[in-house]
């Protein structure tokens, strides 16, 4: 229900006088996009337009020299971003595939022991599964519980299943009314001739 904005690999400038991070996602709750977000005008993120910085940066870890676990996290942890997570699915820079950074007193993160973030509401969970014909393990969004958010896609299929199913039970509710219409009707008629009979 709160309006957000998600975005990969666009440039958030904290400031006129500093260059732009750009991380491969950042999410940014009650803000309201530009309606014409995709226009090459409008696809970097002015934290002093949106008065506040995005809420959670996402880096996807491909190589050592990133930077991902040093001047990233000091950047993010400087321009206030809350949560900073770091994915390594190749365990490049660490044992750990995903780490969560949450913002702490002094402008410093902190390793949380979780993959929660309270501040909005979200964590994040490792899931096994297709996405867009691939299996594959997937960093994926989960509620504050725990369970996965499904994609458009998913919801779409979902929808298609429900339906599917209550057509099918409609259909059977149907059939077994007439049957049971059809068994009346041959009720009515014995009774009838057990009458005419008597």
């Amino acid at each position: 229900k709160r309006k957000f904005l998600a975005d990969a690999n666009g440039g958030i400038f904290h400031s006129p006088q500093h260059p732009p991070v750009v991380p491969d996602l950042f999410l940014s709750l009650d803000v309201q996009p530009h309606q014409d977000w995709y226009a090459h005008e409008h696809r970097s993120y002015f934290a002093w337009e949106f008065e506040k910085t995005p809420d959670v940066v996402v880096e996807i870890v491909s190589n050592r020299k990133g930077g991902e676990l040093s001047e990233k996290l000091r950047r993010y942890a400087q321009i206030d971003i809350t949560y900073y997570i770091v994915y390594d699915p190749q365990q490049l820079l660490s044992t750990d595939v995903v780490r969560v950074y949450e913002r702490g007193l002094g402008k410093r993160y902190r390793l949380r022991k979780d993959l929660q973030l309270p501040e909005v509401g979200l964590g994040v969970t490792l899931w096994q599964g297709e996405f867009e014909g691939h299996t594959n393990t997937w960093l994926r969004w989960c509620d504050a519980a725990g369970n996965v958010i499904p994609t458009g896609e998913e919801r779409a299929v979902r929808a298609e299943a429900r339906v599917t199913s209550e057509a099918t039970a409609r259909q059977e509710a149907e059939a077994r009314a007439a049957q049971a219409e059809t068994e009346l009707a041959r009720l009515r008629e014995q009774v009838e001739r057990l009458r005419v009979k008597t």
